[in-house]
C-alpha cells in the first residue's frame, strides 16, 4: 500500500509540473510608467517612475492616489509597495524582529473612465481591501472601459514607494512573490535597493516582458514559522503564479544538521500547500556564509535537503546563493551573513539568471486590445 500511495503521490506531482510548466509565461506588460497621476498631497509622481527605495509618497487615513494609465485592458494588476524593511510584523511571528511599521490597512481600490484629474468623474469600486498586514500585496481587477485606476486609504499610515499596474487581460502568469528571512529583505527592501532589479533584467534580456513583483522577506524566521503561517502567506499572495524562496539560513544556524529534518517536513508543507494553490514554488540554494565573519558555515545536510526537495517534488531548479556567496564574500556585510548593496543586486542577477530560461522562445503580447 505505501508503494501504491508513493506512486499515486508521485503522479499528482508529475501532472502538476506538466501542466503549470506546459502553459507559456505571456507577457503581462507594465502600462503606469510615466504616466499622469493625482492625488490628496503632491508628490505621487514618484510612484510611476520605476525607482524602489528612493522618494516615497506619504499614506495616512484619507489619502488617496489616481493613476491614468489609458484604456485597453479587461483585467490589470494593480502592485504597490511600502519600503519598510519587512513583510510583515505579524504573519511568520517573528515577534523579536518586529518593526512596527505602519501599512495601509484598510484601503479601496477604483477605476474610472470619464475621469480628468482624480478626483472627478464617476468611480467603480473593484476591490476592498481590510486588515491588511504586509508591506507589499498586488491585486487582479476588472479594467473593461476604464482609464483610471485609484488606491483610496481609508486607515493605516506607512509610505509607498511605488505603485505598478499591469495589462494581465491575457495571462496573469507573470506574477513573482520573493520570499524569505532577512536575507531576501536586504536584496529587495534594504535602503540600498538595487538600481537593476530582478524584472528590470529580465526585461533588458528579453523584451516585451516585465514581471510583476511582490517583496516579501521577513527577519528573524525559518522554516518552521514559515510553515507555520503558510495560510496567511497565501491568503496575502493567492494571486501570484511564482513563489521564489530563499530559506534555511536561520534553520542552519551555528553549523550544526541539527534541524535539517524538521527542515525538509516544513519545506514540504511550503511545496504542497503552493501547489495545492496553483502556484509554482523555486527554491534557491542557501547563502553561503563568511566563516571568519559569522564564526561557522552552512552545513552541506542543508543543501542537500534543498536539492533532494527539488528533484523529488519536480520543481525548477532556483539560483545557486551559496556557490556564488562561497566565491565572493566580499559581497557579504561584516556580519558575514547578510548580503550588502552589491550582494543584493548579485541575487537579483542570480535570480534573473536563473528563470531567464522561462521566457526564451516565447512570443510576448503588446499592450491593449
Amino acid at each position: 500500500m505505501k508503494l501504491k500511495h508513493y506512486a499515486h503521490g508521485a503522479l499528482i506531482t508529475l501532472l502538476f509540473v506538466l501542466e503549470i510548466n506546459a502553459q507559456p509565461i505571456i507577457a503581462n506588460p507594465i502600462i503606469s510608467r510615466g504616466k499622469p497621476t493625482c492625488g490628496s498631497s503632491n508628490g505621487t509622481a514618484v510612484l510611476v517612475d520605476g525607482k524602489f527605495g528612493t522618494a516615497a509618497w506619504p499614506v495616512t487615513p484619507g489619502s488617496w492616489v489616481a493613476i491614468k494609465v489609458g484604456a485597453g485592458p479587461s483585467k490589470v494588476f494593480f502592485n504597490w509597495n511600502n519600503p519598510a524593511y519587512s513583510w510583515s510584523d505579524s504573519i511568520g511571528k517573528a515577534t523579536s524582529c518586529k518593526n512596527d511599521m505602519a501599512v495601509p490597512r484598510d484601503y479601496d481600490i477604483l477605476v474610472s473612465s470619464n475621469s480628468t484629474r482624480g478626483y472627478d468623474g464617476s468611480w467603480i469600486l473593484v476591490a476592498s481591501i481590510r486588515r491588511n498586514t504586509v508591506t507589499a500585496r498586488g491585486h487582479v481587477i476588472a479594467f473593461t472601459g476604464a482609464s483610471w485606476v485609484k488606491m483610496s486609504i481609508l486607515a493605516g499610515g506607512g509610505k509607498l514607494d511605488e505603485i505598478e499596474v499591469f495589462d494581465v487581460s491575457r495571462s496573469t502568469r507573470d506574477i513573482w512573490f520573493f520570499t524569505g528571512t532577512s536575507i531576501s529583505a536586504n536584496t529587495f527592501k534594504d535602503a540600498i535597493v538595487p538600481a537593476d532589479n530582478f524584472a528590470d533584467r529580465i526585461a533588458a534580456a528579453h523584451p516585451g516582458y516585465h514581471p510583476a513583483m511582490i517583496r516579501g522577506g521577513i527577519g528573524c524566521i525559518n522554516s518552521s514559522t514559515f510553515s507555520g503561517d503558510i495560510s496567511r502567506y497565501l491568503d496575502m499572495t493567492r494571486n501570484v503564479r511564482f513563489w521564489a524562496v530563499e530559506m534555511g539560513t536561520n534553520d542552519a544556524w551555528g553549523g550544526s544538521d541539527t534541524g535539517v529534518t524538521t527542515f525538509i517536513k516544513n519545506m514540504q508543507v511550503v511545496i504542497d500547500s503552493c501547489k495545492a494553490a496553483g502556484i509554482q514554488p523555486i527554491i534557491a540554494r542557501i547563502i553561503a556564509t563568511d566563516s571568519l565573519k559569522a564564526g561557522w558555515e552552512v552545513n552541506p545536510a542543508y543543501l542537500k535537503a534543498i536539492d533532494s526537495l527539488t528533484r523529488a517534488d519536480s520543481l525548477i531548479a532556483g539560483p545557486d546563493l551559496y556557490s556564488w556567496f562561497r566565491a565572493h564574500p566580499g559581497d557579504l556585510n561584516s556580519d558575514g551573513v547578510h548580503p550588502n548593496g552589491i550582494g543584493g543586486a548579485a541575487i537579483q542577477k542570480l535570480w534573473a539568471d536563473k528563470m531567464g530560461s522561462l521566457y526564451t522562445d516565447i512570443v510576448p503580447v503588446q499592450a491593449g486590445p
